[in-house]
Parts: structure tokens; sequence; C-alpha cells
């Protein structure tokens, strides 16, 4: 049976979308779409760089005082000028055969070959930020580095980030991130009350 070798424009983005929330193998999307893998394949490529160039070129940080406008509650004293929660997470990909780019994109957090990203969040929950993929190896503060973020930080806006993100040279105004141990037995009182302070919406960014 002859297979056709095109879909309509929407029947296109639902194959895309199909193929981005469940993880199907592109032989099982040409056979619920009835055309060829090719097909499939030329689908996924021509709407990842449509939507790469659409999505990529839209602002989504916001401006302070919209932030500050639907803070919750829990941002309050001294979290009330919080502008963003950052905190990576990484994509597994399949393993170079090679063995250098191999060595870049192993994690050794997730032991694993991975992409890497840097997301931020207002403190309400909105995403206002999502850099460019890394390699898995890359550490948490060279990806603040090299992913721009630091260009639309100010002095009055302030960071919130996960124990062992170490940014504070990097960034022009305060960061706020719970106390953890390094090198001591046990958390100081002061930092068990500054750690159990920290606003329960930054927890939102964790899950």
């Amino acid at each position: 049976m002859n297979r056709p070798t095109k879909l309509l424009p929407i029947d296109e983005l639902f194959l895309f979308l199909t193929y981005l929330a469940t993880g199907c193998r592109q032989r099982e999307l040409c056979h619920k779409f009835n055309i060829h893998r090719a097909t499939v394949s030329r689908i996924l490529v021509s709407w990842s760089n449509f939507l790469y160039t659409l999505l990529g070129s839209v602002s989504i940080w916001m401006a302070p005082d919209r932030v500050r406008a639907n803070c919750p509650t829990d941002f309050s004293g001294p979290y009330k000028n919080t502008q963003v929660i950052l905190d990576c997470t990484e994509m597994r990909c399949q393993t170079p055969s090679s063995l250098l780019p191999q060595s870049e994109v192993f994690s050794a957090y997730k032991s694993h070959c991975t992409f890497k990203v840097l997301i931020g969040m207002s403190p309400h929950g909105a995403l206002t930020f999502v850099s460019a993929l890394f390699e898995g190896s890359i550490s948490d503060k060279d990806i603040f580095r090299h992913s721009g973020i630091s260009s639309l930080l100010t002095p009055e806006m302030d960071v919130m980030v996960d124990k062992g993100f170490l940014i504070d040279e990097l960034v022009p105004g305060k960061v706020h991130r719970p106390a953890f141990l390094s090198k001591q037995a046990q958390m100081s009182e002061v930092d068990v009350l500054r750690t159990q302070s920290i606003p329960r919406g930054a927890a939102h960014q964790e899950g």
C-alpha cells in the first residue's frame, strides 16, 4: 500500500506534539499517521527548526515591577526583591561514539550522557528564562556565566538558587540559598533558621 508523503500542516503539528509528549519512536509515528518514515523525520526536523526560530525570538523575561506585583506572600521580608529562581535540569541524550564528545556530554550527577539547561522562574511560578543547551559536564557556575542571564540582572534584582549553586560573584544583586554543611559537621542555629525561612514557593521549581 502506498503511503502519502505529506500531511496537512495541522496534522504535522499534531504529529510533532505527539512525539514530544510520548517520546515514541519514528517508526511508530509512521504507522500511526500512515506516512513514510522519511516523511516523519522531515516533519520533526522542520517543526523543531520552525518553533525554535518562532518561540526563541519571544522574550519571556519579566520586568521587576510585574514580578513584584504577582509575588506570593511567602516572598516577603528579605525575599521581596527576588526576581528569579534558578536551577539546572538535564536531559538524557545518545552516547556519542567518539570518546571526546562522550566525555563532554557525560554527566557525573546523572551517570549518563546529557544536555544541560538553565531554567529561571519568577516567584509566582512563571517561566522567565531558558538558556541554550550545554554539554552535561558543564558546572552550574559555568552554565550561568555563559547563559546570558547575567546581562538581564541589576543590583535591585535578587536571585534564589539551590545549595551548591555558587554564583555570588557573578550576580550584581543578592543571592538567596539554603545553607549547606560544606566542611561543617552540623549547621549552625543561624543557618537552620535561614534555611527554614526560604519561601516554600522556591520548591515549586524543584518539582
